[in-house]
């Protein structure tokens, strides 16, 4: 069991603290959290790789990589195959494919490119597999993924075998559906990673919201101090099943990234030593 957290928020953290890169990092392994989240469009980012030289250095190591694809409209199996070694590069033994986006005016190619996702979905676990690598999805929280809902995260999990589900604890409100009815659900695909994401429903300082389908303001919040009923979904999925993967701090948007993360991670690993 280890407990990781997204490559924006140690960088964010050491802007809004003033600290340097490297003593953020020191402060989160000191926390308990050794392992990020990359995503593969943030390593374009000028420095990216210089930080993560930093990060490693001070105990830090890339576990997942979220990765945006545009699958829907370019079908490539080589691009597929490049998403999984890009990865291994990076040392990661998974992948959180985000496999693509329909817009509104595309609704009359709905079925065909959810087809050609599944598609690159199915080479990418091939391939994947091969190379000692996990490909999962998350319900991502937004109106254009074919996959922010349970029932449309679901299909993929049965359309490509051997995809994991890398469930998103507070993502499902935004579709306005109830968390704990949607990891039942999903409950048999999670294998490998629990995105802890927590909401709040008050600003606490000029945080940008997520607004939920239903017009609901929803703010980031440390891991056990919003609204979501994080310590159910836990608690069942360590106490039923031999998960024993990563558990992922995430709260884009903090104001306060490195208290966010100092007070997820000690949560969080209180829970894990209340249950296991």
């Amino acid at each position: 069991m280890k407990v990781t957290v997204f490559y924006n928020h140690v960088v964010t953290a050491a802007k809004q603290s003033g600290l340097t890169l490297k003593e953020t990092a020191e402060k989160c392994v000191s926390f308990g959290i050794t392992g990020l989240e990359v995503m593969n469009t943030e390593l374009q980012e000028p420095g990216a790789m210089e930080n993560l030289a930093i990060l490693r250095e001070a105990g830090m190591h890339v576990n997942s990589m979220p990765a945006f694809c545009d699958f829907g409209h370019d079908p490539d199996e080589a691009k597929a195959r490049a998403v999984v070694d890009l990865a291994v590069s990076l040392g990661s033994d998974k992948v959180l494919a985000i496999p693509g986006f329909i817009t509104k005016d595309e609704e009359a190619q709905r079925e065909e490119m959810c087809q050609n996702m599944v598609k690159m979905l199915r080479v990418m676990v091939a391939y994947a597999k091969e190379k000692g690598v996990t490909v999962g999805m998350e319900d991502f929280d937004g109106s254009e993924a074919p996959f922010a809902t349970t029932a449309g995260l679901k299909w993929f999990m049965e359309q490509v075998p051997g995809l994991s589900c890398f469930f998103d604890t507070g993502n499902f409100l935004y579709s306005e559906e109830d968390a704990v009815q949607a990891y039942r659900a999903l409950k048999p695909y999670i294998k490998h990673e629990i995105h802890c994401k927590d909401r709040g429903d008050k600003d606490r300082g000029g945080e940008t919201p997520k607004i939920t389908i239903g017009g609901r303001a929803i703010y980031p919040a440390p891991a056990g101090g919003g609204i979501i009923p994080l310590r159910e979904i836990l608690t069942d999925l360590l106490t039923t099943t031999d998960f024993d993967g990563s558990l992922a701090i995430e709260h884009f948007d903090s104001c306060r990234c490195l208290q966010d993360m100092e007070e997820s991670a000690r949560w969080l690993w209180d829970l894990i030593h209340s249950v296991r």
